[in-house]
């Protein structure tokens, strides 16, 4: 045999071997894998430098992973494909728990290792909610005040996982306040409406019934219990749950809705909390005024429910640093009626609030004639009752005007 036929057995019997250990991982077939070296089994198998591990990883073949792990070491489990993930990483981005507990009790390490983000950040991007909770007791980094952790709590906020949320701030007081590029964990709260009730749009009347009739209880958590979560939460449901289900298939979902939003305001509370331990000198430097903007934009009731209590003048603070709106001129221009009732409540002053000028001398009369944002206005369904839904503002408005 020539030496080209020699290199080309080689390379044919090396490819069909890399098939079969892709094979095996992705099967999880360890029968046939225990075929192999140990020394193959540790190696990249494809490019990107994937390893068997990985491959086994991403499939979710956890008995698989549990066989090979006696005959990896730690330098194995801490191999990163080019793209810099490493086992763990891909056990948190596809939620597989029992996976990331053989990997974790192997190598205690391995979460806070860089992979390239840390692996309970990787869980938060996928909403991998029981990856999150278990990794977060776990990671080190969740108590200190570092962007890392900032940008965990963040994506807690952004993939509504609240309750996860506020075991970070209760573990780390500092984040509540904590403005590393501009924004706050308050100011990306603000931009969430529908994870509270006053965001909530039910398609018919009998969805609304039923969630005002739910109870739920929703415990606002001391510092040393980890995180709870919705299934806790549904232990209160009645007794009767099955029966109730039968009769209304959608009763869970509406359950949910109703959990969420208490944990989004119980998250919403403490971050206040911190806020007023704060003198009104340091409000702007942790855009507390922008938070109170926002929250009048997206209509959130429950925000000035909490800061009206330490901060009854939020209501008439003007957004010097745009158009020098007041709440009142937002909750118009974004037609939020339930942040503009407040202004019956606000007595004699709101005379002075109605006579307000904007940067263009503009007063809330000229703000409510004005044509409202497109998706907001396509809420209501028809020409005829938008047309009417806009007179109505109007006319609300020349009524303040009027008194």
């Amino acid at each position: 045999m020539c030496k080209c036929s020699k290199v080309l057995v080689f390379l044919v019997e090396m490819y069909h071997g890399v098939t079969l250990k892709l094979s095996a991982a992705v099967q999880g077939n360890w029968e046939e894998a225990s075929k192999f070296r140990i020394s193959c089994l540790k190696s990249e198998i494809t490019p990107g430098k994937f390893t068997t591990l990985h491959w086994a990883t991403l499939h979710g073949q956890d008995k698989f992973v549990e066989k090979l792990l006696r005959n990896l070491d730690t330098n194995d489990l801490r191999k990163q494909t080019e793209a810099g993930d490493n086992a763990l990483t891909f056990a948190a981005s596809v939620g597989n728990l029992k996976i990331a507990q053989l990997l974790v009790n192997r190598d205690s390490e391995l979460v806070s290792i860089e992979a390239p983000d840390f692996p309970v950040i990787t869980a938060a991007k996928h909403r991998q909610r029981e990856l999150v909770k278990y990794l977060c007791p776990l990671t080190p980094m969740v108590k200190e005040p570092c962007e890392e952790a900032f940008s965990l709590l963040l994506w807690c906020i952004y993939n509504e996982l609240f309750d996860i949320a506020l075991y970070i701030l209760q573990n780390n007081i500092p984040l509540a306040t904590y403005t590393p590029d501009g924004r706050t964990a308050l100011t990306e709260l603000m931009t969430v409406p529908w994870a509270f009730e006053s965001g909530n749009e039910f398609d018919n009347p009998i969805q609304q019934f039923v969630y005002d009739c739910m109870d739920v209880d929703v415990p606002e958590k001391s510092s040393n219990q980890t995180p709870n979560d919705i299934e806790s939460a549904r232990q209160n449901f009645p007794k009767n749950e099955k029966s109730i289900k039968r009769r209304v298939p959608y009763l869970k979902n509406i359950y949910d809705e109703k959990v969420k939003h208490k944990q989004a305001k119980n998250l919403l509370k403490f971050i206040c909390d911190q806020v007023r331990t704060k003198g009104f000198d340091e409000l702007g430097d942790i855009n507390f005024f922008e938070a109170t903007f926002s929250a009048a934009k997206h209509g959130i009731y429950e925000f000035f429910e909490v800061v009206l209590e330490f901060y009854p003048d939020a209501i008439y603070w003007e957004d010097k640093s745009n158009k020098n709106y007041t709440v009142f001129d937002y909750a118009i221009e974004n037609r939020r009626s339930n942040i503009f009732s407040l202004y019956y409540s606000s007595g004699t002053i709101k005379h002075f609030i109605s006579g307000h000028m904007d940067k263009k001398d503009n007063n809330m009369l000229h703000i409510a004639a004005r044509m409202p944002d497109v998706g907001r206005l396509g809420r209501i369904t028809g020409s005829a009752l938008q047309m009417q839904r806009e007179v109505q503002w109007y006319e609300v408005m020349i009524c303040v005007f009027q008194t």
